[in-house]
């Protein structure tokens, strides 16, 4: 086929490809508009929207509804596809970051976004004059005297009222993951606006779930010998998450640069193949996950046949950042040491911690910080080992570390 009429069957069929195209988003555009009875209401982002066209759309901006359908997971997350207008517009996003605007004959109002808030979740929202569809600055509004806030038809009273700008008040200390319903009681007024709110504007507004975490209580802890070996621990919205325990070498303890401190992903390589061993892992189920859980783990058989030493329990969860394990030191002993130091010496006493008696006889080793033995002696009959002044001046290397 000559070159030119080559050109032309492939424009035409360009044409085609293209004509066949807008049909197929005019027919989906027509399903969407009576997939679901939205169609012709007013809804505002709860939070910042990218939508499937690239355009970023702020917290609060309020859009006109052609219709929502059902989708598969991998385009909306949540199954629904929502297609609006917006400054003219057509746009399509997940239809769960949209909230429904509630209207009254001269304003409106929605719940914009919802969020943890120093461990209670706050709701804020927006009122908007109608027809202009502008933000009403709410500085000098006595909003909490005209306010109602309900859980479950039950209207409650300890949360707090702040605003975050000129024209967005959030409600604050709120229960997580718990549906809210917001009134805007009639006769408020507002400097700049001749109008007051004629009639309840009431909207409702979900908060998030808490932040996954696990708490804790101490960096460190002494569990003494024959006694259960328990470690408490905090979580939240976390329903598994996997505890490992290591025993540390005490000859790599005065090279160990990272003792007591929480372990991401290379420190605990670092230790199981370096500075001490894995004793084994154990997966932990929590109970009604959404709530704050407090309780206790027992390691005892993890470290039982395991001489005393120092410990560290490494908590993960797919819910976290992997990258900072919270971390449970531990020494497991009867032992404890207690040292003073003077001009001439320093005295070095071994306690028992049931009795908080001196063990006598006690073995003592200090080691340099080159890891070379200083000293290896028993401690004498008053039940002290004594280390003149003279060791802590040597060389950094050659020093008690």
């Amino acid at each position: 086929m000559p070159y030119y009429h080559r050109r032309i069957v492939e424009d035409n069929l360009r044409k085609l490809i293209q004509l066949g195209l807008f049909l197929a988003l005019a027919i989906i555009a027509a399903h969407t508009a009576f997939a679901q009875d939205t169609s012709g209401s007013r809804y505002a982002a709860t939070e910042r929207v990218e939508t499937d066209q690239g355009v970023i759309l702020p917290a609060g901006s309020v859009v006109d509804i052609l219709g929502v359908i059902d989708v598969p997971t991998d385009v909306a997350a949540s199954g629904k596809l929502l297609t609006f207008r917006f400054s003219g517009e057509v746009y399509t996003a997940d239809f769960s970051i949209f909230a429904p605007v509630v209207t009254e004959a001269n304003f409106e109002a929605a719940a914009v976004r919802s969020r943890n808030a120093g461990g209670r979740a706050e709701m804020c929202a927006i009122l908007y004059s109608k027809p202009s569809g502008v933000a009403v600055n709410l500085n000098d509004a006595d909003l909490e005297a005209f306010l109602k806030v309900e859980q479950n038809g039950r209207r409650i009273t300890d949360y707090s009222l702040t605003l975050s700008s000129d024209t967005e008040f959030c409600i604050g200390g709120l229960e997580f993951s718990t549906d809210y319903q917001v009134t805007i009681l009639r006769g408020l007024t507002f400097t700049g606006q001749p109008l007051a709110v004629g009639t309840d504007i009431t909207f409702s507004g979900r908060t998030p779930a808490a932040d996954p975490s696990i708490s804790l209580h101490s960096p460190s802890y002494i569990l003494p010998l024959g006694e259960r070996s328990l470690l408490p621990v905090t979580t939240v919205n976390i329903d598994e998450f996997t505890i490992e325990v290591f025993r540390i070498d005490p000859r790599t303890l005065v090279n160990y640069p990272h003792l007591f401190s929480n372990l991401d992903d290379f420190k605990v390589r670092l230790v199981r193949e370096f500075y001490g061993e894995s004793l084994g892992k154990r997966i932990i189920r929590v109970a009604s996950p959404n709530e704050r859980q407090s309780f206790n783990i027992e390691v005892g058989r993890m470290i039982q046949n395991h001489d005393p030493g120092l410990f560290a329990a490494v908590f993960s969860s797919n819910k976290l950042d992997e990258q900072h394990h919270p971390t449970q030191w531990f020494v497991h002993s009867n032992l404890g040491v207690m040292t003073w130091s003077g001009v001439e010496e320093t005295l070095i006493s071994v306690a028992d911690f049931r009795t908080l008696a001196s063990v006598p006889s006690a073995r003592i080793q200090v080691l340099a910080g080159n890891n070379r033995i200083l000293f290896s002696a028993t401690s004498d009959t008053d039940r002290t080992l004594r280390i003149p002044r003279s060791y802590w001046q040597a060389a950094a290397a050659t020093r008690p570390s």
